[in-house]
């Protein structure tokens, strides 16, 4: 059995791993400077995917730096990973984003367990790990069991944030673009 084959069994077995340690979860409910989100809560660790921090880099943004998200009114469900910026994956596919869409600006936070079902924040405050996925600059994303950030929120009383990010070829050309509107 060759050393990636090896790699890859050992991170499916402690994704699932730490998949087993979830339990029973409730709904629980923050209020950001967006608006509220609901994630779930497994009584240690409360988990919130797919939380869009900015505008889709779509239509007339599709080129442009990042748009910090608008808020929202209604309480947005965060209970599933966004979707990865289109690449083809060539990492193992637990790295690999199940679904691609060009709006895939979204993050992933978990916590130590929010006190309450409806809690606007916690008042100690925690080390944030602010995690970037790797992948080269060009594929990978910030969810699936290969990013889950549980264990870590839980053992090491920490944030955990783990979010996608536009590949580096878009981010070139995007400044490329942006850059040869200001030499004319």
């Amino acid at each position: 059995m060759n050393k990636f084959a090896v790699f890859s069994v050992f991170l499916t077995t402690t994704a699932l791993c730490t998949l087993a340690e979830v339990t029973d979860t409730t709904d629980v409910v923050v209020t950001t400077t967006a608006g509220q989100i609901q994630g779930t809560n497994d009584g240690t660790v409360s988990t919130f995917r797919g939380i869009p921090y900015a505008e889709p880099p779509i239509d007339s943004l599709r080129w442009q730096d990042p748009i910090a998200k608008k808020a929202w009114h209604d309480t947005l469900p965060t209970t599933k990973d966004g979707p990865g910026c289109p690449q083809v994956c060539k990492l193992p596919a637990i790295a690999c984003p199940p679904v691609q869409d060009e709006s895939c600006l979204f993050l992933n936070v978990f916590t130590p367990a929010v006190p309450s079902k409806e809690a606007s924040s916690d008042d100690s405050s925690k080390a944030v790990l602010f995690w970037i996925h790797g992948g080269d600059f060009y594929q990978g994303f910030g969810g699936g069991l290969l990013y889950d950030g549980h264990a870590i929120a839980r053992e090491q009383d920490v944030v955990v944030v783990a979010l996608n990010c536009r590949f580096i070829f878009i981010e070139v050309f995007s400044s490329w673009l942006i850059n040869s509107k200001f030499r004319k």
